[in-house]
């Protein structure tokens, strides 16, 4: 995605977004995930160090996802990163 593609938007105008009725909410039916232990386990056994990530993207995550990532102390998005990983392994693992 092209740089001048990227808006960044406090949570004041994000609020303002959903006012307006900008913002769609998740649907109260969408599929849930419940997350095991395993799930955790993998998450801190396959750290992967920010030097060795490769992509970077663009990602819509809900405001309470965010906040709940920021409200843990560590660095969101690289925490949200782990938690991506660990999943994707979790299920690569039960696949094969």
């Amino acid at each position: 995605m092209a740089k001048e593609d990227l808006r960044r938007y406090s949570s004041a105008e994000i609020d303002e977004m959903n006012r307006r009725g900008e913002v769609v909410p998740t649907p109260d039916d969408a599929p849930t995930v419940d997350l095991d232990e395993d799930f955790w386990r993998e998450l801190e056994a396959h750290f992967v160090p920010l030097s060795a990530m490769r992509s970077a993207v663009e990602l819509k995550v809900r405001r309470t996802t965010i906040d709940f990532f920021n409200g843990r102390g560590d660095d969101a998005t690289l925490e949200m990163s782990r938690v991506l990983d660990a999943y994707a392994r979790s299920h690569m693992k039960k696949a094969s």
